[in-house]
């Protein structure tokens, strides 16, 4: 096995065992009053809140989140403006250099490292700093030479890097131009051509990306820069005015607008992502860590609408989405999205309600379909494995193989054990178990090449790989355990290569077998004496939600899991042993049954392989094989609906579709 170790815009200048017990009831006794968690700090729950003011003021502007969507960043206003910091909701104002008026307009990932400005009102706001807020101090970045007033607008994920815009006498007269803050010095960052001034708004994770926008006193053009170099965006179609407001973790997708509508631009192409109906403009203005999910506003008739935009979906409103996952937005109107998490699931925004302008926080379901999606394109792909031992994938599209690529002989001790997107970037990887010594490696891809190899460690044989999700939502897949001696569980959170952290979530006894798990955390369990159907919500180590489904008769075994009406809410796909027969449970906000259906009886010489979205219209589809034939054959699903079917290929049987903790 030597090749497995080869190696914006919108944003403000100033003016473990007694719980045990527990756990196991939750799931023998079905008690989910006692289990579910019902406030905003828990990353995998799903809900909205109100970010209140400090006293003395009356309305709340937020600008910035931190990683895991406990922290967010902004300023209050009333008679003066003031930066304010929401920890889980409560309310900090965050004070000012020299009283006047400060604003907070980034955060660092762990929400330790806040960045804004504070001005002076006295000179008429003639006079301002960028600053620092960290440690329960503030303190002032400086000016670029010949400034009196600088504004910092974002930060990298560890606080290092910062950029903003500064007073600079760099072209024989003061503008405003861009800057990048390291080490405790401010640089500008250059011009475009013909651009008099300008502004930098975002800065990926690593600090290496800054955008933002140059202007010549009457149009702007968006800019990347990075590595020393300055580059424009253009424009959309028949636009001569851009702007970009933020840019993805890894630095390849940036948001903004255009003349009067969102984009995004990925390699050297921008693309319009439309308004939400009836609207005549929109805008990005923040975007998470690959890129796969854009905040803004679209606008209406009746105002601004906060929307969300995914590939799969295109640009949704917040507020249907909150409403779709069961939330209370009543009396609310959500005006803009204002920044996202980087796993793409907690957005900030602000909107009216009962008359004031207020913050708001909502944790709306969103759940990639496109698993085992080696090349980032939207699409579910296949994994194959011969018996020789060659391991091979299929890039999809549709019921069209769009490239392939066979990676070599792998000796057979090493099995796939795994397929989920484990160092964030938006593809999925190989989890890969030697059966011999229990070495654990990952296999990290970019599409059909692998980039890198990397061990994680010898585990114990009665150790076994349960299953992959992303338990924390930091993006980075994660390992579940299961003790085949003590049946105790547990999880190994991840952050690319590395463990970062190890918990347990106890013992459940060997009769509850796990079934199925999908991105977001959610344990699928049967007991296998009584055919009682549970499902967990983990965040983290902690078992968050409990729900008992029902029982079913031992005939029926579950096929797979995944979000078949793409509402971002696990489903349950199965398959009646006796007679063929297909069915589908789908899932409500509450983790119960809200509806199911038959899809219909299929020959037992075709066996369902594995779910996933090959025609990423973001709802989950069925893999089949025929194990007599060899042939591939793919249903497109629409809830409890086949709205077609088709035949993708014949393969030999020596090769089979590796579907290992795949969904």
């Amino acid at each position: 096995m030597s090749k497995m170790f080869s190696t914006n815009a919108t944003r403000v200048r100033p003016r473990q065992r007694a719980w045990l017990l527990i756990l196991v009831l939750c799931v023998l006794l079905a008690m989910p009053e006692i289990c579910r968690a019902q406030n905003c700090t828990a990353v995998a729950t799903r809900c909205f809140q109100l970010f209140g003011p400090p006293s003395d003021y009356s309305y709340t502007y937020p600008a910035a989140v931190s990683a895991d969507g406990t922290v967010v960043t902004g300023y209050a206003s009333g008679a003066l403006d003031e930066a304010v910091r929401w920890v889980n909701g409560v309310p900090t104002g965050l004070g000012w250099i020299v009283p006047g008026s400060s604003a907070a307009n980034g955060v660092s990932a762990d929400g330790s490292i806040i960045v804004g400005g504070s001005t002076d009102n006295s000179n008429n706001g003639n006079d301002g700093e960028a600053v620092v807020w960290s440690n329960g101090n503030i303190s002032g970045l400086g000016v670029l030479s010949g400034g009196s007033v600088s504004t910092a607008f974002g930060v990298s994920a560890d606080g290092s890097v910062i950029v903003g815009d500064s007073q600079y006498n760099g072209q024989g007269d003061i503008q405003y131009w861009p800057f990048r803050w390291v080490n405790g010095t401010m640089s500008p960052l250059g011009l475009l051509p013909g651009a008099i001034g300008g502004v930098a708004y975002g800065v990926s994770a690593d600090g290496s990306v800054v955008v933002g926008a140059d202007g010549n006193g009457q149009n702007s053009e968006g800019f990347v820069w990075s590595n020393g170099n300055m580059s424009g965006l253009g424009f959309l179609p028949g636009d001569t005015n851009s702007a970009a407001n933020g840019v993805s973790g890894d630095g390849l997708v940036i948001v903004g607008y255009s003349g009067y509508q969102a984009f995004r631009f990925v390699g050297d192409t921008m693309t319009g992502l439309g308004v939400l109906g009836g609207g005549s403009s929109s805008q990005a203005n923040g975007v998470n860590r690959n890129g796969s999910v854009v905040v803004g506003y679209s606008d209406s008739s009746n105002g601004k609408i906060a929307f969300r935009w995914t590939p799969q979906a295109g640009m949704q409103s917040v507020a249907g989405l909150a409403e779709a996952a069961g939330l209370d937005i009543t009396g609310w109107a959500l005006y803009s999205a204002t920044a996202v998490t980087p796993d793409g699931r907690t957005i900030v925004g602000n909107g009216l309600n009962g008359g004031n302008q207020l913050a708001w926080i909502a944790r709306v379901p969103y759940a990639d379909t496109a698993t085992h999606d080696f090349n980032g394109g939207g699409f579910s792909d296949i994994a194959w494995r011969d018996s020789s031992g060659d391991a091979a994938a299929w890039l999809m599209n549709g019921s069209q193989v769009q490239n392939s690529a066979d990676f070599g002989t792998i000796p057979t001790n090493w099995q796939i054990v795994g397929q989920r997107d484990f160092d964030a970037d938006g593809k999925a990887d190989i989890l890969w178990r030697d059966s011999e010594t229990g070495m654990v490696a990952i296999w990290f891809l970019n599409g059909l090449s692998l980039v890198q190899t990397a061990p994680l460690g010898e585990v114990a044989s009665n150790w076994n790989i349960a299953g992959t999700s992303d338990f924390n939502g930091d993006g980075y897949g994660d390992i579940l355990w299961r003790d085949s001696n003590t049946n105790d569980v547990a999880i190994w959170l991840l952050n690319g290569n590395a463990i970062l952290a190890t918990g347990s979530l106890g013992s459940v006894p060997s009769n509850w077998q796990i079934k199925g798990i999908d991105g977001l955390g959610h344990i699928i369990w049967r007991d296998s004496q009584t055919g009682t159907v549970a499902i967990w919500t983990i965040n983290g180590f902690t078992v968050m939600q409990s729900v008992t489904l029902g029982m079913v008769a031992a005939n029926w075994k579950i096929a797979g899991t995944g979000d078949f009406n793409g509402d971002g809410i696990p489903d349950i796909l199965w398959r009646d042993m006796s007679s063929g027969t297909v069915a589908i449970w789908l899932l409500n906000t509450s983790l119960q049954v809200a509806q199911s259906g038959a899809l219909g009886v299929v020959p037992s010489a075709w066996a369902i392989t594995v779910t996933g979205d090959y025609n990423g219209d973001g709802m989950s589809d069925i893999l089949w094989r025929n194990t007599s034939t060899g042939d591939v054959a793919i249903w497109f699903m629409n809830g409890l609906e086949v709205s077609s079917s088709a035949v993708v290929a014949n393969v030999p049987t020596t090769w089979t579709i590796q579907s290992a903790n795949a969904e």
